[in-house]
Formats: structure tokens, C-alpha cells, sequence
């Protein structure tokens, strides 16, 4: 049976405010968006372009911490609440959380099951250049 992880304080706090950060900021270029797209202010297209430009951007933040979920380290100690941020992560890209979270763990094993003087891309690669 594999150890459990036990989080330290400032792991939980890091993983919360990641959490909270990724949502709110996104939330807030939502709003923001939407506010614009709704008023009569003079030049909001210009506004309104740099808004989802920034959206855009922000994506790859949720990208990020939804990365962090899928390879179960948002919360180690916590399974199912890992999945289920990682989930609602993904849900702005429509991206299954399960097939990512599936897809990194077959990945993964497969890669350290490989000799060692495999290189990522499948070239082989002397063993002794492996190890420098």
C-alpha cells in the first residue's frame, strides 16, 4: 500500500489560493466582459477586444492548475476533492477532466517503464548520456 501524503499547512494554503486566484481572476474577466459588451461606452470595442484577449490568456492559467489536478498534485491528500476542482478547472474549455487524468497516468507509466536510455521523443540515447 503506497504512503499517504500528508499536506503541510502551507501546501493546503498554496493549493487554495491557486485555486481561488484561477477562479475569481477568470470570473472577474467574465463580468468584465459582459459589463462592457452591455454599456453604451464609447470606444468598448477596443475594451472589449483587450478583455478577451485577456481571457484568452487566462485560459492558460486554468490550463496550469488543472494540469496540477489531473496529475493528482493540487491535493494529494484529497482525492476526490483533486478531481473534482480539476474538473470544474476544465469546464470553461469543455476539456474531460477524466480522459486527461487518464491519458497523463497511462503516459506517464508507460514512459518509467522504458529503458532508461530512451529519450522522450522514443530516439535512443546512449545509456551513459542518460545518467550525466
Amino acid at each position: 500500500m503506497p504512503a499517504q501524503h500528508i499536506e503541510s499547512p502551507e501546501e493546503v494554503r498554496i493549493s487554495h489560493a491557486l485555486a481561488i486566484q484561477t477562479v475569481g481572476i477568470h470570473a472577474a474577466l467574465m463580468a468584465a466582459s459582459l459589463a462592457v459588451w452591455r454599456s453604451e461606452l464609447p470606444g468598448r470595442w477596443a475594451l472589449l477586444a483587450v478583455l478577451v484577449v485577456a481571457q484568452g490568456l487566462w485560459l492558460d492559467r486554468i490550463h496550469i492548475a488543472a494540469h496540477e489536478a489531473i496529475h493528482r498534485k493540487l491535493y494529494p491528500a484529497h482525492p476526490r476533492l483533486n478531481d473534482r476542482i480539476g474538473t470544474a478547472l476544465l469546464l470553461p474549455v469543455a476539456a474531460p477532466f477524466s480522459a486527461g487524468s487518464g491519458a497523463a497516468f497511462t503516459f506517464l507509466s508507460t514512459w518509467r517503464r522504458q529503458e532508461r536510455s530512451t529519450a522522450w521523443n522514443g530516439s535512443r540515447v546512449p545509456a551513459e548520456e542518460v545518467r550525466k
